[in-house]
């Protein structure tokens, strides 16, 4: 079955929105550590950089944040 039009438009939101739907309670119910580290990850993943990039950026700078005491 080809899937064309309308149809593919909105079954090709879907991956975004079950990630978004998943992640954004975390970010906004954890710390300030994991909210800022959300956005720099988010911001990374902006400007493109390779995925690997934008999940290190995430990590590291949770942990690093959380070492801060942020």
């Amino acid at each position: 079955v080809e899937v064309k039009g309308r149809l593919k438009a909105a079954l090709d939101a879907v991956p975004p929105s079950v990630l978004t739907a998943v992640i954004a309670p975390t970010v906004f119910m954890s710390g300030h550590a994991e909210t800022i580290a959300a956005l720099l990850t988010a911001t990374a993943a902006f400007f493109r950089m390779p995925l690997l990039v934008t999940i290190l950026t995430g990590v590291v700078s949770v942990v690093v944040l959380r070492w801060l005491g942020v």
